[in-house]
């Protein structure tokens, strides 16, 4: 087995607990109007921004008001969001209305995100590539694909690998989100599921990862950022927007696992797809 190895990553109860006072809360200490910038971001994305926005507000002294969504509660389909900037898990999740709230001319691609398989620690099924989860009797896991951009990606990489009907009686449907996933791996309740390879840093020492093969991989995931239509604040959107660019904001999604170099995909998936939209 190969692992995707990252570091020090923090407990999921931990993020659920700290993704508290990013909403602001009803202490004595929340920040004015002012000094907020409104940001709708990808559930699966709150580990890593969690800590970007305590780095971002320690620097600029403006706090980050993170409202975190499942992928199809995040359209950023209609004007009027009181948002500033909305980053998103995939940029082919993003809707393609003419008048989406999210500015296409202002957009960033901030990392990206290798689909491979997962299981609990130890891999007790014995799962080391695709043609394993045809195996009896295996539980395999996906997101929801009508919630989370995760389950679109294993729907394609099931489909294009010829499995889906060896596998589909055994699918085990996860609800909300690749958090969620990861969850339910290192509590044993699938064998094994398709995620990203970020997901043993979200659950440490809980879960294990099996790179896929590059020829099996169809599709790398781009963690894209885009400026709001009509942001609440138009100079703190732009602020964040360049910030989230920089060495120091990367960095975080470094340590985190993901990719942000497009020369670091050729290593994992020299053949797949950049972002766009998973087909069915």
């Amino acid at each position: 087995m190969t692992k995707f190895l990252g570091p020090a990553p923090l407990l999921i109860g931990a993020l659920l607990l700290a993704s508290c006072s990013q909403r602001g809360g009803n202490s004595g200490n929340a920040p004015s109007v002012s000094n907020i910038i409104r940001v709708k971001a990808d559930l699966s994305l709150k580990p890593a921004l969690l800590e970007l926005a305590a780095q971002y507000q320690q620097e600029n002294s403006s706090h980050l008001l993170l409202q975190f969504a499942s992928g199809s509660d995040l359209q950023p389909n209609r004007l009027g969001d009181s948002v500033d900037v909305y980053i998103l898990a995939n940029d082919g999740s993003r809707g393609s209305q003419a008048d989406s709230a999210a500015d296409s001319a202002r957009k960033v691609i901030l990392a990206y995100a290798v689909p491979c398989i997962v299981v609990p620690h130890m891999n007790p099924a014995l799962v080391s590539d695709l043609k394993d989860l045809t195996k009896p009797g295996l539980r395999i896991g996906i997101v929801d694909p009508q919630k989370d951009v995760l389950g679109a990606f294993a729907m394609e990489i099931l489909r294009r690998n010829g499995i889906y009907d060896v596998v589909q009686p055994r699918l085990v449907m996860i609800d909300s989100s690749a958090l969620e996933l990861a969850d339910c791996v290192a509590r044993q309740e699938v064998d094994a599921a398709i995620g990203w390879t970020v997901c043993s840093n979200w659950v440490q020492g809980s879960i294990d990862v099996t790179l896929l093969n590059a020829a099996d991989i169809p599709r790398i995931a781009a963690v894209t950022a885009w400026r709001a239509t009509a942001p609440v604040d138009s100079a703190k959107a732009n602020r964040l927007m360049n910030y989230l660019t920089t060495e120091r904001s990367l960095e975080i999604f470094r340590k985190w696992g993901y990719l942000t170099l497009t020369s670091d995909l050729e290593m994992y998936a020299p053949i797949a797809d950049i972002g766009g939209t998973p087909a069915r």
